[in-house]
């Protein structure tokens, strides 16, 4: 909060935030392959990424829903005796799996990893429409802003004019939840801890006042 003596105006900040159930997921895995022959390890690779896309298919996900990412082949060197001696060359293909079917989550994974899955990247969860979570954190931190102007010039005795003379957002975005990922055994299905996104909306607002004497 800001008082601006001069100006006779009062510049408020306000957060306002909710918890939102996740409904979507994202996750990134793939395919490293490693070799001495370009054309070996890419179809090695090729195979078992046609095999990892085939079975999540088969689960029930979308082809539109799986992309790749990254796909990056590089030559892998040792150093001896300050000399660099190829190695192999390295290959690695990852694709990002959208789910809606967020329950499917840790069957995916299992499946790509069973599949040949050797990169398991990354696993978010976040909202399909983050608009309306957004809009509720807005007016509550709509509400704050009032809140801390009455406050404080109730506080300093000096009369507030009610409505702003202007008002704007302060950006901040949804945050997706990362869980952490217990185990990739093939014997039971990958544990995903499923939590909350806090959604966050700041804003700023500008306030006329008059003093008690005026």
């Amino acid at each position: 909060m800001n008082l601006e003596h001069g100006k006779d105006r009062l510049i408020v900040f306000g957060t306002g935030e909710v918890s939102a159930t996740p409904d979507q997921s994202v996750i990134q895995l793939g395919v490293e392959t490693e070799g001495s022959l370009v054309e070996t390890v890419q179809v090695e690779n090729g195979e078992k990424m046609n095999q990892i896309i085939s079975a999540l298919q088969q689960l029930g996900v979308p082809a539109n829903d799986i992309r790749t990412i990254e796909y990056q082949l590089i030559p892998m060197y040792d150093y001896q005796d300050g000399q660099q001696v190829f190695r192999s060359y390295r290959l690695t293909h990852i694709v990002q799996i959208t789910l809606d079917q967020i329950d499917l989550t840790g069957e995916v994974v299992d499946a790509a990893v069973l599949n040949g899955a050797n990169r398991v990247q990354s696993i978010q969860f976040t909202l399909q429409d983050e608009k309306a979570a957004y809009d509720e954190a807005l007016l509550l931190a709509v509400a704050d802003v009032t809140r801390k102007a009455t406050v404080l010039t109730a506080e300093i005795g000096v009369h507030l004019d009610k409505v702003p003379i202007a008002i704007k957002e302060l950006s901040a975005p949804v945050q997706p939840f990362t869980p952490r990922i217990h185990s990739f055994e093939a014997s039971s299905q990958t544990p995903v801890q499923l939590g909350q996104l806090q959604v966050q909306a700041n804003v700023e607002a500008v306030y006329e006042y008059r003093r008690s004497s005026e």
